[in-house]
């Protein structure tokens, strides 16, 4: 089982797929999972990336087959970006192209403010920017405390698994227009590519006030 031993106590599940030519250097895809998910939302996406490209899917700190950190833990979108960049650390990447899902594409933005130099592109798929003072989280938070997880997933769930149908599917967040990309990649259409990239291209990021 692919795992790192990383800073703040964290073992973190990763699944590591690259079928590109043995003579080239691809660039890294690392696919970042939402909310009560994990790495495996993204096993339809492995055949239409890796033969371009090396392809990271992590599970979070306290997601899927990763470490849950003791009571207590500050959780932040400060410490899974920070996460990130110490897996990419740990696997010698320097740069890497990053996409989230819903908080995935939070996590993947707030790293983007964070560590600007270690992105090639982002791409955050219907994500929020933030999460303060936003009433249907205050309400998720108040139903988990109240009455459990169970509660909340029954009353969220159908919402959230149709849209990892769609995004299995390539019908959310550009999704199609990625597929697009590999299969005109596997037919030598560059051009793809090049639109793809244009659309989600990192910018300079500065800082508030900036």
């Amino acid at each position: 089982m692919p795992t790192a031993r990383l800073p703040g106590d964290l073992v973190m599940y990763y699944e590591d797929d690259a079928f590109t030519d043995p003579w080239s250097e691809p660039e890294t895809v690392i696919l970042h999972h939402g909310n009560a998910k994990s790495s495996r939302l993204w096993y339809a996406w492995v055949p239409l990336l890796a033969r371009d490209f090396r392809v990271i899917r992590v599970d979070a700190r306290g997601f899927g087959r990763s470490s849950v950190p003791a009571p207590g833990y500050p959780w932040s979108l400060e410490g899974f970006a920070t996460d990130l960049i110490h897996l990419m650390d740990h696997l010698r990447i320097d740069k890497a192209h990053l996409v989230g899902e819903t908080i995935g594409g939070t996590i993947a933005l707030q790293t983007a403010y964070q560590f600007p130099d270690r992105l090639r592109t982002v791409t955050a798929c219907t994500s929020p920017y933030k999460f303060r003072g936003i009433q249907s989280y205050l309400d998720y938070y108040d139903t988990v405390k109240k009455h459990g997880v169970e509660v909340w997933v029954r009353q969220t769930a159908d919402r959230r698994l149709e849209l990892c149908l769609r995004l299995q599917r390539g019908a959310a967040c550009g999704a199609g227009d990625v597929m697009a990309w590999a299969r005109g990649r596997r037919r030598g259409g560059a051009r793809a590519r090049r639109a793809l990239m244009s659309t989600t291209r990192l910018r300079p990021l500065g800082r508030p006030g900036s």
